[in-house]
């Protein structure tokens, strides 16, 4: 399990999402969703509160990104998501 802060993740998540906007990537549309709810929701937090990811190594790969300090599930990737 990784960590890191709400503000640096959002910065990583909307380069993604504007790659994904302007067509540079092209993950399936339930990714993209995913990344979108994730950045609305990350914008929300404060920008120093701890995020763990934690990547399960297995079929599908998923992440799943939560709110240290309550646990809450902000969102979760999978490559189940490919359709």
């Amino acid at each position: 399990m990784s960590t890191t802060t709400a503000g640096e993740l959002l910065r990583i998540m909307k380069v993604r999402l504007a790659c994904e906007d302007e067509g540079i990537t092209d993950p399936p549309s339930a990714v993209k969703e995913v990344t979108r709810a994730l950045v609305h929701k990350l914008s929300q937090l404060e920008s120093a509160e701890e995020i763990k990811i934690d990547v399960l190594l297995s079929q599908p790969l998923v992440a799943r990104y939560v709110r240290a300090a309550t646990g809450e599930a902000l969102a979760e990737l999978s490559t189940d998501q490919d359709t």
